[in-house]
């Protein structure tokens, strides 16, 4: 809902012949700059916290009431999400609010998950730049306020600070727990969320994820399964392993598409013929390839499914990116095997659909920005 002045309620004749940044200026009873906590459309009231302070205030607002973007355009209400940094217009005579303005006197940034806090010295790294904040920073996620040791390494934040100072911290994307149970059969096999989410499993583990709907597959010495699994934002989701076993042993029909003249392909050390689909036992094993005149190509091969295809091409043994990880493009669309560098550690990457070249670009623009914000430039990013 957009909000507008009313005719006649809280702008006099002589008003409206004035610019309405003149307006707003006058209207500002002061300088200070208020965080919004809660906005209850019901009772028409919005809490607000006083930056670099435990402080709260609540005021009331009327259909009438002015919301205004930085440059003090209409905007909806529904942009004073949590911790947005605004200054207010003096209020009625009945006290309520006559404008709201988110301020143009500090940055906000949002979509930020390339960043590391340091609660002991009280420091938020973003990207490359360091932020400090105080004890009375607000930090909000879903419909609660939280403490910054309580974001989690897989969250997605937004901030809004005042120079090198952070004011606000909105969690967008949080967080959940998986705890295994039942883990015996699978312990030492591997366990994967999604397409980058992937890891070797032990005894009764717990993982940190971010928050979202998974494929979760399991799969060890001939035993495994894809199951969907929800994660809700700070809620242990526990999955029992002896759902995941099957009849067993299970095998896949691989099938090997390399691109590569003479290529030899072994598995576990043993030559397999690639001209006919290969089977292979549901589980973890060692996936090589050579070719004459070119580098050796040694990859850990997780199974978990019926029917899979590996794709190898000329590039793939040319000393190209080893460092990650792919998937194995399937006969079906819920068939899957994943390929991985031996030296890739046990941690939980982050969960998202995020393509190479997207996360590239995010960095360089969250470089850039840090750049900018060391030469004073506030850089704002509208909801």
């Amino acid at each position: 809902m957009e909000h507008f002045p009313q005719e006649n309620q809280n702008v006099s004749q002589g008003e409206e012949e004035k610019d309405l940044v003149t307006i707003i200026e006058e209207s500002r009873q002061d300088d200070t700059i208020y965080l919004v906590l809660k906005v209850n459309k019901k009772d028409q009231l919005i809490s607000f916290g006083v930056t670099d302070s435990p402080r709260t205030v609540q005021y009331s607002y009327t259909d009438g009431t002015r919301i205004l973007d930085k440059y003090g355009n209409f905007t909806s209400i529904s942009n004073l999400k949590p911790g947005r940094a605004v200054v207010l217009g003096t209020p009625d005579s009945q006290a309520r609010l006559t404008t709201i303005q988110i301020t143009d006197r500090s940055w906000y940034q949002e979509e930020i998950y390339r960043y590391k806090i340091d609660p002991s010295i009280q420091m938020l790294t973003i990207g490359d730049t360091k932020y400090h904040y105080g004890e009375n920073v607000r930090v909000f996620s879903g419909k609660s306020e939280v403490s910054m040791d309580q974001i989690g390494k897989n969250d997605t934040i937004c901030v809004q600070g005042i120079d090198k100072e952070i004011i606000s911290v909105r969690v967008t994307k949080g967080h959940g727990t998986i705890a295994l149970t039942n883990t015996d059969l699978f312990e030492g096999g591997w366990i994967n969320l999604g397409t980058k989410i992937y890891t070797t499993i032990t005894s009764n583990m717990v993982m940190e994820v971010p928050e979202g709907t998974y494929l979760l597959s399991v799969a060890n010495d001939g035993y495994g399964d894809t199951k969907k699994v929800k994660v809700k934002r700070g809620q242990l989701t526990t999955v029992d392993l002896s759902e995941y076993e099957g009849e067993g042993p299970s095998f896949c029909e691989m099938t090997f598409a390399v691109h590569v003249e003479s290529a030899r392909v072994c598995v576990d050390g043993e030559e397999v013929d690639i001209s006919a689909p290969v089977r292979i036992k549901y589980g973890v094993h060692q996936l090589s390839v050579e070719a004459q005149g070119y580098d050796a190509w040694t990859r850990q091969l997780v199974v978990h499914s019926d029917k899979a295809t590996i794709e190898i091409g000329e590039e793939d043994l040319s000393g190209g990116d080893t460092s990650s990880t792919s998937t194995a493009s399937a006969n079906t669309s819920t068939d899957s095997a994943i390929t991985q560098d031996d030296d890739t550690s046990d941690d939980t990457d982050r969960s998202d659909d995020t393509s190479a070249s997207r996360t590239e670009a995010m960095d360089s623009y969250l470089d850039t920005l840090s750049d900018l914000i060391d030469s004073l430039a506030a850089t704002t990013n509208e909801d």
